[in-house]
């Protein structure tokens, strides 16, 4: 290739190659999340728990900002509708709340110490969870570009 043209197709390579095969990202237990989780979780009235449907495409979150209640019960439907995959990424949310489980098609994690969750095309996750500090957070896929091109959000605990 002539000029920068190499250069535009190793950023291509990369891209694709970033895009490709995402995972979950999970942090140290204690590293600045709630301390009790597990008694939190467990003493939730899960038949109370209010369901949260969010979809992620190229390149959106659906809705941008979410709201939660302190003290209250939620699963939060995610959802990849779009062909490439994504992640939802909100490190200081996932340190804000008592996480009980996230559940896959075929698997489940009880009391994940969560960074990041990843779906792949077409792919869809439940996170149980009950918020506990109050805030504003950030979320964002830090897929290459997906954030630039409008991929992110905010969510508030009130």
């Amino acid at each position: 290739m002539r000029g920068n043209g190499w250069i535009l197709a190793a950023m291509a390579a990369a891209f694709v190659t970033a895009c490709a095969t995402p995972d979950d990202e999970f942090g140290s237990p204690g590293d600045g999340y709630i301390a009790d989780t597990p008694e939190i979780a467990n003493a939730a009235d899960w038949a109370r728990a209010e369901r949260v449907v969010v979809e992620l495409a190229e390149y959106s979150f659906s809705p941008e900002t979410l709201r939660f209640r302190e003290g209250q019960p939620y699963a939060l439907m995610l959802m990849n509708s779009g062909a490439k995959p994504h992640r939802f990424v909100a490190p200081e949310f996932f340190r804000a709340i008592a996480a009980k489980s996230l559940v896959y098609a075929d698997a489940e994690t009880s009391f994940p110490p969560l960074e990041a969750i990843a779906l792949e095309a077409r792919e869809a996750k439940t996170l149980y969870f009950v918020p506990v500090l109050p805030g504003d957070y950030e979320v964002t896929c830090d897929r290459p570009f997906h954030a630039t091109l409008g991929m992110f959000g905010r969510i508030l605990i009130e």
